[in-house]
């Protein structure tokens, strides 16, 4: 999109610099020995028209804003965020992430800025919310499309903790058959794993969607920093916000906004901790308790924008972790309190057993008593 605004806008200054060179000259398409006076006062007429001067101005201006816009906007490009971005990576995986941006594939994903943007302006116009509403409804809306995703997640996740007992049986037997030397026999308890892992509707890959969220979450918190540093793109930041913010682009005064949401992100922690915890969950559980309160101080020097974007988002994540514990929920997506044919069922499931009740016979009497019966008669 970007090489297509600078090649419109070098289009338009060529056809500006052929309409004020002279007639006859080498960018003119017919020869001049054609020339009269009465077409050359034409052509002066007509270039030296106002309107077309104008429309011709307008349209310049329009397209330079245009092109100023996607040069700033988008975080995918050469400068800051790019750069930081490949600092973090390993060497190997930088040198793909630069091949691609060498060869112009990275474009694409430059598109999610001007999608995303085009959203928080659209709600934030059309709609009359304004830039501080307006990037509540486009982060809440954002969150629902990936919503199905972390209710899959969370399904995988409580799927595999009831099936948790088998597998570890499973995983031991395989470990022992490696250990054996009997690839064979490893080979058919991993096919177990796999096959029980299917009959239950479980399928990890589809979860792993859920890592497209750090993208969109890049896009949004380079779109806050952009327009809170650069108020041409959008001056509208800098009033549209609401009750004690005004100013989207600078911090909370009061410091509200980053203690809310660092309450919002420890009961998601919470809540986690309570629908599914893996062993390496339970040896980090101390840890990542302090994370929110490492995290308030830092978000205090942040926009009030990025503070509203983080806490929108952070409560469609706490309503559908919450919704986890609700055991009629659970049962309505397909998740039962222990899954058929498992070692949970077997253990928690009470079996009805066929009790069968003692009989008593008299015993016949003894030669004694028979003797002692018959004297008495």
């Amino acid at each position: 999109m970007l090489r297509k605004l600078l090649k419109d806008q070098q289009h338009l200054h060529q056809r500006l610099r052929a309409v004020h060179l002279p007639y006859g000259g080498s960018r003119r398409a017919f020869s001049s020995a054609t020339e009269t006076p009465a077409t050359t006062q034409s052509d002066n007429i007509f270039q030296s028209a106002d309107y077309y001067t104008e429309d011709a101005a307008l349209h310049q201006e329009l397209l330079a804003q245009k092109v100023q816009v996607n040069k700033e906007l988008p975080y995918v490009d050469d400068t800051d965020t790019l750069a930081s971005f490949m600092s973090i990576l390993p060497k190997d995986t930088a040198n793909v992430v630069q091949g691609v941006s060498t060869y112009g594939l990275w474009e694409y994903v430059s598109y999610l800025d001007t999608t995303f943007y085009g959203m928080w302006t659209y709600c934030a116009e059309n709609l009359g919310m304004g830039m501080g509403v307006g990037l509540i409804a486009s982060s809440l809306f954002t969150k629902a499309i990936f919503a199905p995703f972390i209710i899959y997640s969370q399904m995988v996740g409580l799927k595999m903790k009831l099936l948790q007992p088998d597998q570890e049986e499973i995983m031991a037997n395989m470990r022992r058959y490696s250990q054996q030397g009997n690839r064979e026999a490893a080979k058919i308890e991993r096919q177990k794993v796999k096959y029980m892992r299917r009959t239950h509707g479980i399928y990890p890959m589809i979860s792993m969607f859920n890592i497209f969220q750090m993208p969109v979450h890049l896009v949004y918190i380079s779109m806050i920093n952009r327009l809170s540093f650069n108020y041409d793109l959008n001056p509208n930041i800098l009033t549209d916000g609401f009750l004690w913010f005004k100013d989207l682009s600078a911090p909370d005064p009061y410091g509200i906004l980053p203690l809310l949401g660092g309450v919002v992100s420890l009961l998601n922690i919470l809540s986690t901790s309570t629908t599914t915890v893996t062993p390496t969950m339970r040896k980090l559980r101390k840890y990542i308790y302090f994370l929110p309160l490492i995290s308030v101080p830092i978000w205090m020097t942040f926009p009030a924008a990025f503070n509203l974007y983080w806490i929108s988002s952070s409560l469609v994540q706490l309503i559908i972790l919450n919704l986890f514990r609700n055991v009629r929920f659970r049962k309505f997506i397909g998740v039962p309190e222990f899954l058929p044919g498992t070692k949970l069922e077997a253990m928690n499931t009470k079996q009805a057993l066929n009790i069968v009740k003692p009989k008593y016979f008299d015993a016949p009497p003894s030669a004694k008593a028979k003797a002692a019966q018959a004297a008495a008669k």
